[in-house]
């Protein structure tokens, strides 16, 4: 097995674990929340794992691309189309962004700004869960393209799906994470706070005061 593959999805599946748990599990007592804070460094540390899957994935040019021109060599050209080039460093930002809302995420705990902290959870959350919601989109995808073009997709046409669908479903997420804050959640949460500036001087302000 492919060490990248295997980092990036331990990674994954205890990142799943460990967000869930944290979202599921109550935080009231002392000792719940000290088992918040353990379970949200064993969050970070599954960051760490993903994201150095993904960067080994793009030096070692193992990209889903390489699978599918591996499956259809007919129809994939070897020399990647720029297009296809875009959409593959465009993962790289969104593995970007689902880094940055992490390190957010714990910045505001770590200065306990709690409804900071909330808000910036749920957005890394979001920022992760687009890859559920594209692997559950791309078959209903593929199935309807071909209903509607009446023939088999090519090689190239999937690979092309596949990112796309990857892209269709970030977007989906983060911008659905958004919504929910700005017009479902708690009002506690909906207190959406200018990143870490925003948390770090209502810190100092609370130390000026004491």
């Amino acid at each position: 097995a492919n060490p990248s593959a295997l980092t990036h999805h331990a990674g994954a599946v205890l990142w799943l674990v460990t967000m869930r748990l944290q979202f599921a599990l109550p935080r009231g007592t002392l000792r719940e929340r000290a088992r918040h804070r353990l379970m949200g460094k064993a969050a970070m540390v599954a960051v760490a794992l993903l994201t150095a899957g993904v960067v080994r994935v793009h030096m070692l040019n193992l990209h889903a691309y390489e699978d599918y021109r591996a499956m259809f060599p007919e129809d994939v050209p070897a020399n990647t189309p720029a297009l296809m080039r875009a959409l593959i460093t465009a993962t790289l930002s969104v593995q970007g962004y689902f880094v940055l809302t992490a390190f957010l995420t714990w910045r505001a705990g770590a200065v306990k700004e709690v409804m900071c902290h909330r808000t910036w959870a749920i957005r890394h959350l979001c920022a992760g869960l687009w890859v559920a919601l594209q692997r559950f989109s791309l078959p209903l995808t593929n199935m309807t393209l071909r209903i509607v073009l009446g023939r088999d997709l090519d090689g190239l046409e999937k690979a092309y799906i596949f990112y796309l669908a990857g892209v269709g479903a970030f977007i989906a997420t983060v911008v659905g994470g958004e919504l929910y804050l700005r017009l479902c959640a708690t009002p506690s949460v909906l207190r959406i706070a200018s990143g870490v500036a925003g948390a770090g001087k209502s810190a100092g302000a609370r130390r000026h005061h004491d």
